[in-house]
């Protein structure tokens, strides 16, 4: 066998050596990565707009009043919680100012 033929042998069986050094490195390594899982995170919701402000609206001085009576220009307001009786004498009192 002469010289070339020899180192060729060599170079194949150095190359063939690597390689299985490297398979084995290979091998020994885990071939995936392992999966971490988190928690999707929360969606964000943006605060919804402030309301509205509603115009502030002046009561009368009759808020306390229930039943407001008119007749040609008389007015006989009845407070809430009244008896029968004094609703009564208002609508008489409406009748008299005819």
């Amino acid at each position: 066998m002469d010289c070339r033929g020899a180192s060729g042998l060599i170079q194949l069986f150095t190359w063939r050596r690597k390689m299985r050094q490297a398979m084995d490195v290979a091998a020994t390594s885990p071939a995936f990565v392992p999966a971490v899982i988190e928690p999707a995170p929360l969606p964000v919701v943006p605060e919804p707009p402030p309301a509205p402000e509603r115009p502030r609206t002046r009561r009368s001085r009759s808020s306390g009043t229930a039943v407001e009576l008119a007749i040609d220009g008389v007015a006989v307001r009845i407070a809430r919680g009244a008896d029968a009786k004094v609703i009564a004498a208002g609508i008489d009192a409406l009748k008299m100012a005819r």
